[in-house]
């Protein structure tokens, strides 16, 4: 009979410990510009900040509602404009864009909330 080995619990030292081993061997084989930016992206609180960035701001469905509503309604908006002569300031498309990604932001929200229930 084999006798088992009880696993053993991995600690925030050495999973640490071995981040830093597999990065320097990567970084490594990176020109000096990509180690430099490596360097630079994975340091705790620049990783920090871009996954907030990530989880809030930067939300593919929201980016995807902004981008559509930014597409279609300066395009409502400026045949409405040219059929009632109306001049045109320039900032409609940014504005679309803001509102599309707040509508897609509240759409994700809804869907995270409300979402499926895991099983």
């Amino acid at each position: 009979m084999s006798k088992e080995i009880a696993p053993t619990k991995i600690t925030a030292e050495q999973r640490d410990l071995e981040f830093r081993k597999i990065m320097s061997d990567v970084q490594n084989s990176m020109s000096w510009s990509e180690r430099a930016f490596s360097k630079f992206i994975h340091i705790k609180a620049i990783e920090k900040i871009g996954v907030a960035i990530g989880s809030t701001v930067a939300r593919p469905s929201a980016i995807l509602t902004g981008s559509l509503f930014a597409l279609v309604l300066p395009s409502i908006i400026y045949i409405i404009a040219k059929h009632y002569g109306y001049p045109l300031t320039g900032s409609e498309s940014i504005i679309a864009f803001i509102a599309g990604w707040i509508v897609g932001t509240v759409i994700d929200l809804i869907r995270t909330i409300f979402g499926r229930k895991k099983t």
